[in-house]
Parts: structure tokens; C-alpha cells; sequence
């Protein structure tokens, strides 16, 4: 099955709680697994990219072949900074 890691937006200050929660329940009601990722907003560059890389990690230690991952305004640069 394909997991899909979420990181919300929320202008660099705070995760936005419609960005978050209400995607994963409808990622999993297209049949994928989905989770939120709570990364830190006011954090320098890599720490953010460390946090995404680490849960990438972590599901394909636990068996996921596929990772997605999807960002949402502030939360969308990590996803574009994976290798």
C-alpha cells in the first residue's frame, strides 16, 4: 500500500489544522495510508528537510515501497527538497 506523509501550511508560524487532519481522512477514503507529519515552523533549513527525510525513513524501514508525500503552502517546500 502507498503512504502518504502530510505536511500542512500555515504561514511559517503554526500548522493549519484544515490542512491537516481533513487531508488524511480523505486520502484514506481513496484507499491510501496517510499520515501528518508535525514538523517545526519557525526552524532553519535542514532541520525541516531532516524531519521529511526521517519519516520517509521510517515507513520504508516498516515495509512501505511507496512514500508520498504532500505539502500544503508553507509544509509544500520539504517535499520538493527530497532526492
Amino acid at each position: 500500500m502507498t503512504d502518504v506523509i502530510v505536511l500542512p501550511g500555515g504561514r511559517h508560524a503554526t500548522l493549519a489544522p484544515h490542512e491537516a487532519e481533513p487531508i488524511v481522512v480523505w486520502l484514506k477514503s481513496l484507499g491510501y495510508d496517510a499520515s501528518v507529519v508535525t514538523y517545526a515552523v519557525n526552524a532553519r533549513h535542514p532541520l525541516r528537510l531532516r524531519t521529511v527525510r526521517d519519516s520517509v525513513r521510517d515507513l520504508r524501514n516498516s515495509g512501505e515501497s511507496i512514500v508520498g508525500v504532500a505539502g500544503f503552502s508553507a509544509g509544500a517546500p520539504s517535499p520538493a527538497m527530497q532526492p
